[in-house]
Formats: structure tokens, C-alpha cells, sequence
């Protein structure tokens, strides 16, 4: 019965070597050539021969790498294909062949005879590439010149080289695209996730931009000295004096309300705020009135949907970073606010009538403030139904502080109702502060300006159509410094 077996061995072993002797090039492949290659057929087989045929060969310990991958979550389903492709062959099959030319590759399993490990001081039967290449070196029915070890790692490639075995380490070219990293797949979820989510949002656009040089030229003003001040004010005096006016009197030098209609009798009271109330507070923040005077920008803020879904309840909050924004720009007058005029008792009469005002109804797709617009550093503006292709342009003014070196900036926010998250966008403008003196800025004599303002363009087209509806005249009532 032995002498069977024995004769059995010996008729699978020579059919064996006459399989293999049909190819020209014998190789064994890695488990890391099976389990993070490219398919098999699709390899570069080309680099190890351009003609062939070849036959790639795989070891027990290659074959029980693989297949304890199964389970693997990243491998399972490269080792259950590969081990589908082999099956024929560990039952009994001939070599399955991969690519019929350019090379010609086949596939097929290494018998091996019984390893004596005592004669190998270097290579430990528990380690898996050890394992790898004493098998190479048991298989049966090739020469040992024949033996090529493909493998992507140094290691088992290190070891078949000193026991004579061929190598070739396999080329970036041979490697499938790295698999993504959990943290790159929770990235691409979250990226698939935002770009569902874009179907049905707003696409929103904000833009911001200042109508003027960078960095821009402010002004800061020094402080005039007492005589300086008290100079200006008997000027701004002089070119205000208070109105005279007389009374009309009737037969017997009897007057009455009637008659002298024209008579302001509040005129005193008023011209003595103006003297002693209004202009003392005017002249106290000269030097700021000034600097104000020449240190406002343009800007202009706008946002457009550019998508195809509307903005439900749509809302805008511009913000600056210092000073105040203004939808107009504020003149100030060096001359200083100008003094009480008389008004007539028909002023008096009209004044009292209130008419009864009702505001307009603002439309779902117009664009409403609801907070700012008047020297305030934060406006805000909404909208019912910001349809597509709808486009709000603001031209707004911006005081800037000379007394602040660092660069000035406005951000304006867009939200939605169907909008996830926040549309934001930044403009900054840099400050080139010159320190100068109230009489470098403004005509000692005519109190009236002596260089061009950052918004002169804005002044001197309101003179030129007399119309002012683009500009605010500070009254110097108040004091916004």
C-alpha cells in the first residue's frame, strides 16, 4: 500500500514538473502582493517579463495569510475573491490562467516537502515570512535558479536573497489607491451629506468692497490750544450773528398776532442755545468734528443668490470694527452749525399739523433695515423671500477712527431659515495716520476746507445737480464722538 502512495507522489510530482516546464518564468507571490495589489490579471506582469509565459505560484503559508483575512473589515472581500479564484486549483485543477498574453500568467499552488528547520539558524518557523521563503526553498519540481520571490517588503526579500532564491520588490504601480482612513471617510460622508444638502439650500454670494485706496489716508487731528479755539468760535460768531427783525403794528401802535405773523418771538431764546449751548459743544469736539469731516470711505456691500432655491426669511447683519456705518454721508461744517433763523406763526401753524404718515408695505422679496442704518456700527436687513437671482446692493458710508492704528475691517453675515449654517465676508482696509493741525485741513479765514475729502467725488456731484439728498449736514446739536 506504500509502495502505492509512494507511486502515486511520484506520477503527480513528474506531471507536475512537465506543467511547469511550458513556462518560461516561475514566481512566488507574497501575501501582500495578493492582498494589497491590484487585481492579479491586471498587473504589471510586464516588468518581471515581457514575453512569458509565466506561472505565479503561491505557498501554504501565502495561502493561510490570505484567507485569515476573511473577516477583515478593509480586506475581507479581496481575500473571499481571491480564494473563489483558486479554488479550482486547490481541488485538483489545472493553473487558472489570468491574462492569455502580454504576457501569458497562470495561477497556481506550490506543493512543498517537509521543512528541517534545524538547518536554517535565520529563519524561525513562527514567523510568517521565515515561513514564506523555506517554503519556496521545499517546493517541489523547480531548480532552485528558477525560484523568484515577488514581494512588496523588504524582509522576506532579504531572507530569499541569502538562500540563493531570486527577487523582485514590486513598484508603487503594482499597489492599489491607498483605502481612505476613517477620518477620510467621515470627511467624504460629511462632504456627500453637504452636497445633498446644497440641493436644497440657497446658494448665497457676499461681497464687500471699499470705494478708495489701500492703505487709505486718515486724518488725526491735534488738539487746538485754548486762544486757537476761542478764535474759531468768534469767527463762526461773526458769520452768525442773530437776525434782526421788528414788529408790525397797526392803527394806534397796537400790534397783534395777527398782524405781525412774520415776528419770531422765540428767536431770542433760541439764538441764545445756539451761542451758549450749541456751539460751546460744537467747538469742544472741533478737532473730532474735523477729523470726521475728512475721514469717511464708501463701501458697498452685496449679496446676490446665485443658486436656484430661494432664502427663506432671509437676514443680513453688517458690522464694522470700530467708528459707525451711515447710509448717507455726514457733512460737517467747519463754519460751524448755523444759527437760528426767525420763523413765522404760519411755521408755527404748519408744525402743529401733524399729517397722519403710514408706512409703506415692505414686498416678500424686498429687502427691509430693521436695525441701524444712522451712524451705527451694526446694520441689519431681512427679507420674507430672497428669490434666485435676486441681488440687494447696499452703498454705504464708513467713519473711520484715526486714533486706532490697526486696520479697519466690516463683515457681513448672511442666514437663512432653509440655509445651514452662515454666508460670511471680510473687507480690511489698512490706515496711513498723518497727524496734522485744524489749519492744515481747513482755510484759517473762510473756516472752509483746504484739501479734498476722502468722499469729495460724493460732494461735488450733490453741488453740481443741487441736490443733497446723498449727504446728511451735521446740525451740531449732537455730538457723535
Amino acid at each position: 500500500m506504500a509502495k502505492n502512495v509512494d507511486t502515486d507522489a511520484d506520477q503527480d510530482s513528474l506531471s507536475a514538473s512537465r506543467a511547469f516546464a511550458d513556462y518560461k518564468v516561475k514566481v512566488f507571490l507574497d501575501a501582500n502582493v495578493v492582498l494589497e495589489g491590484k487585481p492579479l490579471a491586471g498587473l504589471p506582469w510586464e516588468d518581471i517579463d515581457p514575453e512569458g509565459p509565466i506561472l505565479a505560484l503561491l505557498t501554504p503559508q501565502v495561502l493561510s495569510e490570505v484567507d485569515s483575512k476573511k473577516r477583515d473589515g478593509r480586506l475581507a472581500r479581496i481575500a473571499r475573491s481571491f480564494n473563489q479564484l483558486i479554488a479550482s486549483v486547490a481541488l485538483g485543477g489545472p493553473p487558472v490562467v489570468l491574462r492569455e498574453a502580454s504576457p501569458r500568467v497562470a495561477l497556481a499552488l506550490a506543493t512543498c516537502n517537509r521543512i528541517d528547520w534545524d538547518q536554517y539558524d535565520d529563519l524561525d518557523p513562527d514567523d510568517g515570512d521565515s515561513r514564506v521563503v523555506a517554503e519556496i526553498l521545499h517546493a517541489r519540481d523547480l531548480a532552485s535558479e528558477e525560484k523568484l520571490l515577488v514581494s512588496q517588503d523588504i524582509k522576506p526579500l532579504a531572507f530569499a536573497t541569502r538562500h540563493g532564491i531570486g527577487a523582485f520588490r514590486i513598484t508603487d504601480t503594482w499597489l492599489r489607491s491607498p483605502e481612505p482612513s476613517p477620518q477620510d471617510k467621515t470627511i467624504q460622508r460629511l462632504q456627500h451629506r453637504v452636497r445633498e444638502l446644497e440641493v436644497t439650500e440657497p446658494e448665497l454670494e457676499v461681497e464687500i468692497t471699499f470705494g478708495t485706496s489701500d492703505p487709505v489716508t486718515l486724518y488725526r487731528v491735534a488738539d487746538l490750544s485754548p486762544d486757537e479755539r476761542e478764535a474759531i468760535k468768534r469767527k463762526i460768531l461773526g458769520k452768525n450773528r442773530k437776525p434782526s427783525q421788528s414788529r408790525q403794528t397797526g392803527a394806534f401802535g397796537i400790534s397783534s398776532p395777527l398782524m405781525d405773523y412774520n415776528y419770531d418771538s422765540s428767536l431770542d431764546r433760541r439764538y441764545a442755545t445756539y451761542r451758549d449751548t450749541t456751539l460751546p459743544a460744537f467747538m469742544n469736539a472741533y478737532e473730532r468734528k474735523i477729523e470726521r469731516l475728512y475721514n469717511q470711505i464708501p463701501f458697498t456691500v452685496r449679496i446676490a443668490n446665485v443658486g436656484h432655491v430661494r432664502a427663506d426669511k432671509f437676514v443680513a447683519a453688517i458690522e464694522s470694527s470700530e467708528g459707525w456705518l451711515h447710509h448717507k454721508f455726514v457733512f460737517v461744517p467747519p463754519q460751524g452749525p448755523p444759527s437760528p433763523s426767525p420763523r413765522s406763526s404760519l411755521d408755527y401753524l404748519q408744525r402743529g399739523i401733524n399729517p397722519i404718515h403710514v408706512p409703506s408695505r415692505v414686498g416678500r422679496h424686498e429687502v427691509e433695515f430693521v436695525e441701524g442704518k444712522d451712524r451705527t456700527p451694526l446694520i441689519v436687513v431681512n427679507c420674507e423671500d430672497f428669490r434666485h437671482g435676486q441681488e440687494w446692493v447696499f452703498n454705504g458710508v464708513f467713519a473711520l477712527d484715526a486714533h486706532q492704528d490697526a486696520p479697519a475691517s466690516i463683515i457681513a453675515r448672511v442666514t437663512a431659515s432653509n440655509l445651514h449654517g452662515a454666508v460670511e465676508a471680510k473687507a480690511t482696509i489698512a490706515k496711513h495716520i498723518e497727524i496734522v493741525g485744524v489749519f492744515d485741513l481747513i482755510n484759517t479765514e473762510t473756516l472752509r476746507v483746504e484739501r479734498d475729502l476722502l468722499m469729495q467725488d460724493v460732494l461735488d456731484r450733490a453741488i453740481e445737480s443741487e441736490s443733497y439728498r446723498s449727504i446728511e449736514f451735521d446740525k451740531g446739536d449732537d455730538d457723535d464722538d
